[in-house]
């Protein structure tokens, strides 16, 4: 448990990196959403009350993992116990808050649109979208023009990226962004036990070791003094009829 205490604040480290990530990833969608007529349209115009809270949350995320990966980074730098121990905590805390924030807003958001698909509106989009079956269909038939292929092959392309790579890409950073965020929560709590442990282990250790280099400081003066006595040169003198080292 020690040892795994020693290890949380480097892991933690790296998992705020990845949780960058996800908060730059959170911005740009935001950014997105707010600016690219291509997006915000649609999605203005099918969901206009989920469109504003979805625009505010992923934009309020963001900010908020960067904090809290400041906050963190605050807590590596501190070397008080106290105040160490008290920021990974509250780090902990706010990442549950935010936690708690995001499962709302995502059972808020599923409920409407779940509500959406079973309104009138969304039966007759379906009929809507059997007429773009019939579009392609008709690209099909006209596909010995340049334009009217070139657009058949734009909407190929962009179904099967749909269907099989973007599902995938999406699915799998939603299960990891679920992952990392519990794990920053434990890791921190970890951390939180650092300081109050490893001070008291390594107070003995320090003086123990000054007063050995102080032993060892002493015991080689007296050595090179001895050392220096040995390699002096003798002096002698003659007195009374003997001669007697000075």
């Amino acid at each position: 448990m020690a040892c795994c205490s020693r290890a949380a604040p480097l892991i933690l480290t790296h998992v705020n990196l990845l949780l960058f990530l996800y908060a730059g990833a959170g911005l740009v969608t935001a950014a997105r959403l707010k600016w690219d007529p291509s997006l915000y349209i649609v999605v203005r115009e099918l969901f206009p009350l989920e469109y504003k809270v979805t625009a505010v949350a992923l934009c309020v995320g963001g900010v908020a993992h960067l904090l809290l990966g400041h906050l963190c980074a605050a807590a590596l730098t501190v070397r008080r116990a106290a105040a160490r121990r008290a920021l990974f905590i509250m780090y902990a805390v706010a990442m549950v808050l935010l936690v708690v924030g995001e499962l709302a807003w995502c059972t808020w958001t599923a409920f409407r649109v779940a509500e959406f698909l079973r309104s009138e509106r969304a039966k007759s989009m379906a009929e809507g979208a059997s007429l773009f079956e019939e579009f392609k269909k008709f690209l099909e038939e006209v596909s010995w023009v340049k334009v009217f292929n070139k657009v058949n092959l734009l909407i190929k392309e962009a179904e099967e990226d749909l269907r099989q790579r973007s599902t995938y890409v999406a699915g799998a950073s939603v299960v990891l962004f679920w992952v990392l965020q519990p794990m920053a929560v434990v890791l921190a709590l970890l951390a939180a036990r650092v300081p109050g442990a490893d001070a008291q282990r390594m107070r003995p250790r320090r003086r123990r070791s000054n007063s050995w280099a102080t032993t060892t400081t002493t015991a080689s003066v007296e050595k090179l003094m001895e050392h220096d006595a040995e390699k002096a040169p003798l002096r002698t003198a003659y007195k009374n009829g003997r001669i007697v080292i000075l």
